[in-house]
């Protein structure tokens, strides 16, 4: 895979590859019912399936998203779920199941076949009709009633829906502003990416759909409880993964080689990295390892003055902003003790201290430090500089 970007899951990520044998089976047996049952045709509106992740999910091994997990968002997601099959450029609808959807609605696919009727998720995008649910063993008759049972109604929202060449993305008002709200979809030539937002400015979870409709990353990062984050290469095997407790980073996350064998192990404790890291070499041995504890390598020098204007962040990576009058003041030369005490922060001598800023505000420098005294100040600005430059 050439492009890897964690942090921009809402716009369209590059092809991934296929994680047929990483979706785990389903791990509760549906309720009975006669494949032909009428039930399902008596729902008029599609509805929403517990999301919720089960509280025993280990937090330090690879999170394993269930057959269940998968059909439960692609019924939350779906515009119209509809027992169909593919004709060409077309869906051949023989019953809608819930939701609403015009006769031969077009069919939008990233190469993939869907010959077979079966109970298809159609999420709609400006290029067509998408079906969200597992191409390599759609669903059942029967999961489908056990889901449409077990659903509830959505909340009753009067959304705004914003259209596209390459997206479709609703909003809703919320304490007199607007919010993305529901789902969303964005469809590109190589993926599709089916969003779904609880009224807030980040989705809570996101599915990235590669070539073959099969899923090439999904990102599920609740407010409350167990999240994760998988992505996988083109071979179906784990580029990596992240675990989420609360909305914060939370136990392991790995990178993986294109071998198989571990290139990075990261150990976080409530959105700080706690514990050790260590990275390694292609052939398994440790190339670095270091030890955090709440964030910061030890030892961390405290401030004995009060907070001032600069800020904190731990995201799971220590980062500092503050004006630029505060960190001009710091100097070559400076002791540690005095570079915590003008910030009114701790400070990690063997970090140092990275400013962040936005580009072309400012400002970004990393201050370093050798033998308790600050070594050098290195500017860290984005490269690109800014259109004042040109």
């Amino acid at each position: 895979m050439n492009v890897r970007v964690w942090g921009l899951w809402a716009c369209v990520v590059a092809a991934c590859g296929s994680n047929e044998s990483t979706i785990a089976e389903e791990d509760e047996t549906p309720t009975a019912v006669a494949s032909n049952t009428p039930a399902a045709a008596e729902v008029s509106a599609c509805g929403r399936a517990d999301l919720a992740m089960p509280e025993d999910m280990p937090l330090d091994a690879q999170p394993a998203p269930s057959r269940k997990t998968w059909l439960a968002e692609s019924l939350t997601t779906a515009d119209a779920v509809v027992w169909a099959r593919a004709e060409g450029d077309q869906w051949r609808i023989e019953e809608v199941l819930c939701g609403e959807v015009p006769n031969a609605p077009a069919r939008f696919t990233l190469g993939a076949g869907a010959s077979d009727f079966a109970v298809r998720f159609l999420v709609r995008t400006p290029r067509g009709y998408f079906d969200t649910g597992p191409l390599d063993r759609p669903a059942t008759r029967q999961e489908w009633v056990a889901l449409a049972r077990r659903a509830s109604p959505h909340e009753a929202n009067e959304l705004e829906v914003q259209e596209t060449r390459w997206s479709i993305t609703r909003y809703a008002q919320s304490e007199g502003r607007r919010v993305q709200h529901g789902t969303s979809v964005m469809a590109g030539d190589d993926n599709v990416n089916v969003s779904l937002t609880d009224g807030g400015d980040e989705p809570f979870s996101v599915r990235v759909f590669i070539p073959g409709s099969q899923l090439g990353a999904w990102r599920r990062i609740p407010a409350e409880g167990h999240g994760f984050s998988v992505e996988w290469e083109d071979d179906g095997g784990v580029h990596g993964y992240k675990h989420f407790l609360d909305g914060l980073q939370h136990g392991v996350s790995r990178t993986f080689y294109d071998n198989g064998q571990v290139a990075e192990e990261v150990f976080s404790r409530s959105g700080r990295r706690h514990g050790v890291s260590r990275e390694f070499e292609e052939d398994g041995s440790i190339r670095s390892s270091l030890t955090f504890e709440d964030g910061f390598i030890p030892p961390v020098t405290e401030p004995t003055t009060e907070p001032t204007e600069a800020r904190l962040f731990r995201d799971p990576r220590i980062s500092y902003r503050a004006p630029h009058a505060l960190v001009d003041r710091i100097t070559v030369g400076m002791p540690v003790q005095q570079v915590a005490d003008l910030l009114g922060l701790p400070v990690s001598a063997e970090m140092g201290v990275p400013f962040v800023g936005e580009p072309c505000v400012g400002p970004w420098v990393h201050v370093h430090f050798r033998s308790g005294r600050v070594s050098r100040l290195q500017d860290d600005s984005p490269l690109g500089g800014c259109l004042g430059d040109i």
